[in-house]
């Protein structure tokens, strides 16, 4: 029994000719946790298990020792069709059955794809053939090649179709950086900063036209290419070398540190099990909770969505004001624990309000009831 390891790092032929695992996959971040934060990294991953995987079976499958029976896998099939093993008619019969074999294994393959692996099979057919070891290489990576061709014809639409999905809900548009004047500096080559940039887009979009504007916008994309699907993956695709620092906005990733912290609060406190009560009352505990719901609740309210879910405005009106309610709670909370006065909760409503009214609510009233059709 042979074992087969299908890995990033072996499968080197086709799509994967020079690659590794951190060109490749941008899930493996965080001990393989990176998937959870981009919904295009897991799209990522997965094509590239296809592509990886089917590298593999076939390495595994198109032995010499497999090879050497291909002639007799052809007479076999002859003979369930009543067609002598030798003679014009059984050249015919393998001609055609060739031709079949390479229409239900690359439909999607040109014309000139399909002489070039037929040429292949021809001579695989025949008895005794001389297969060098580098031939051999030749003629795995071009299987493999044409494979991964029909592979990245609907997966790679899926990528790009989740990231654009996924800026349209957090409402972040990714942007090419500002270069800078000439009077900044004079050399572009090194000062130019090749991080992305995320601009805010105002309004939204109902969730259903969200996803159907994003694979419209997919698709068009892809078939506008200049260069093609292939020479776009092979030269310009760096969905599996993006980072968590760089390709994906701030605001975000605060927000998912701040839902994770609310989680490991609950899950010390499912810990803790008896001993809760005389934890919960702690000052520290107190202090560090209210906190933390304080930062929470700014940040859903400072963090707009592009998608809209609901279906009238009155709701997001209901929704914000609940927010700000709840706000307002948590910093007069803290304050009653910390000092236990009503002059000082006066003093905190009146700041907490004031600060609030600094910060331009109605933009953000605005902002929130904005439909776009």
């Amino acid at each position: 029994i042979e074992t087969i390891r299908i890995s990033p790092d072996d499968a080197q032929l086709g799509f994967g000719k020079g690659k590794k695992l951190d060109s490749k996959l941008a899930g493996n971040t965080l001990k393989a946790f990176g998937g959870f934060f981009k919904k295009s990294w897991r799209s990522n991953d997965i094509m590239w298990g296809r592509l990886d995987g089917l590298n593999r079976i076939v390495e595994a499958l198109l032995t010499p020792e497999g090879i050497a029976k291909f002639p007799n896998f052809l007479k076999r099939q002859a003979q369930e069709y009543n067609i002598p093993e030798a003679g014009e008619e059984f050249e015919q019969f393998k001609e055609q059955y060739l031709d079949f074999l390479i229409q239900e294994s690359f439909p999607n393959a040109t014309a000139d794809h399909q002489d070039k692996i037929k040429g292949h099979l021809r001579k695989l057919a025949t008895p005794n053939p001389d297969i060098s070891e580098d031939y051999l290489k030749t003629i795995l990576d071009d299987l493999v090649l044409e494979g991964h061709r029909d592979i990245l014809s609907t997966d790679l639409q899926n990528v790009i179709e989740d990231e654009i999905a996924e800026q349209l809900e957090w409402s972040q548009q990714r942007v090419q950086p500002a270069a800078p004047n000439d009077s900044q500096t004079t050399n572009l080559t090194t000062s130019l900063s090749t991080k992305p940039q995320y601009s805010l887009v105002q309004g939204s979009f109902s969730e259903t036209i969200s996803l159907l504007a994003a694979q419209e916008l997919a698709r068009k994309g892809i078939d506008s290419l200049p260069q093609g699907k292939e020479t776009f993956f092979l030269n310009h695709y760096q969905v599996g070398s993006e980072t968590l620092s760089n390709d994906i906005p701030t605001t975000i990733l605060t927000n998912l540190a701040t839902r994770a912290a609310l989680i490991v609060r609950d899950m010390l406190i499912t810990v803790l099990g008896d001993r809760t009560p005389g934890f919960g009352r702690s000052l520290i505990y107190q202090v560090l909770n209210k906190s933390l719901q304080l930062f929470y609740w700014r940040q859903q309210i400072s963090q707009s969505s592009g998608i809209q879910k609901g279906d009238g405005s009155r709701q997001k009106l209901i929704s914000l004001v609940v927010q700000v309610a709840l706000l307002l709670i948590a910093i007069l909370s803290v304050v009653i624990i910390i000092y236990r006065s009503w002059v000082w909760l006066a003093i905190a409503f009146l700041t907490g309000l004031l600060s609030w009214l600094l910060g331009n609510p109605w933009k953000a009233i605005k902002e929130r009831l904005i439909i776009k059709n």
